[in-house]
């Protein structure tokens, strides 16, 4: 036979209602539910631990990469077209102003030679006039030779004019290939230096996300030993309470007056609401006169049900 129901049978002989099984039916079954409960200690939760804050490193994609390179070799780029730009148009101004030169000289010689040889012409006609030979064939001679001569001078003045000019005009027709050799020999050494940037800014990339995800691992590895730390700790602090709530009690034959109490505790809170369901004499007559009250209370919890109900 369950011992409850035995204890239920006797308590319903002492109280004359052993024909009634439902009034305190309940009350014997969550009674002896408390007192069969083993109050096993709650296992020791010391939370999440510490989650530490991760490197998060926003790699520059290529496109960026290569933008940063082009802004990093901005004045490198500009210097150098400037520099070029600046030589050729030093070189066109000096042409330029070479070529005026040439002209200035060339009308300077041609002004020379008119003066020179007009005065020589008109020296040998005036001896020719002394000597009364103003219009014999010795004067004429005299100045088809000068004409000649001024002739002569005029046109080598000429050549030289014309060399020096379409020297100095071919010179000025090639800067424009000077300077696009010059801007290609750039471009070559720009797109060299342009890949070079890339390349060690691609490296840092790759150093600075190595270096992300090697102090993430760290972290990830730290916060893993602590878990197993506060696990093995968890573990230690249950052990321990278990240990204490042992030796305070055999679990549920013998158990420690802490536990009794909190047992005495629950049963008179059961007993004391069935007895506030009653009228007053209903509850003075059961208190007084039902052994139940007796027989799973201690004195204390007894008699301050005893003091609220019977008096």
């Amino acid at each position: 036979m369950n011992i409850s129901t035995y204890i239920r049978g006797l308590v319903q002989k002492a109280s004359g209602k052993a024909d009634d099984n439902s009034d305190y039916a309940d009350i014997l079954d969550k009674i002896n539910e408390i007192n069969a409960t083993t109050q096993i200690p709650e296992k020791p939760d010391l939370g999440d631990g510490i989650t530490y804050d991760r490197i998060e490193y926003d790699a520059p994609s290529d496109e960026e990469i290569e933008k940063r390179a082009q802004d990093s070799l901005k004045e490198y780029e500009q210097a150098g077209v400037s520099s070029i730009e600046n030589e050729i148009a030093a070189l066109l101004e000096k042409y330029t102003s070479d070529k005026n030169v040439n002209t200035a000289a060339y009308e300077s010689t041609l002004k020379s030679l008119n003066d020179a040889y007009q005065s020589a012409i008109e020296a040998a006609n005036n001896d020719a006039l002394k000597r009364g030979l103003a219009r014999s064939s010795i004067a004429l001679n005299t100045t088809a030779a000068i004409n000649s001569e001024k002739a002569d001078k005029a046109a080598a003045a000429a050549a030289e004019y014309n060399r020096q000019d379409a020297d100095l005009t071919s010179k000025i027709n090639g800067l424009e290939v000077e300077r696009q050799k010059a801007m290609d020999e750039f471009n070559i050494s720009y797109t060299a230096k342009l890949t070079e940037e890339i390349n060690k800014l691609k490296e840092q990339r790759e150093e600075l996300k190595n270096e992300a995800i090697k102090y993430n691992n760290t972290l990830a590895e730290k916060e893993e030993n602590e878990r197993i730390e506060r696990e093995k700790a968890e573990s230690d602090l249950y052990s321990e309470a278990l240990s204490q709530a042992k030796a305070e009690r055999d679990l549920t034959d013998n158990p420690g007056v802490a536990e009794q109490d909190s047992r005495y505790q629950q049963i008179y809170t059961l007993l004391r609401d069935k007895l506030l369901t009653m009228s007053a004499q209903e509850a003075q007559n059961e208190v007084r006169n039902n052994s139940i009250y007796r027989a799973y209370l201690s004195d204390a919890y007894f008699y301050k049900l005893y003091d609220e109900f019977a008096r």
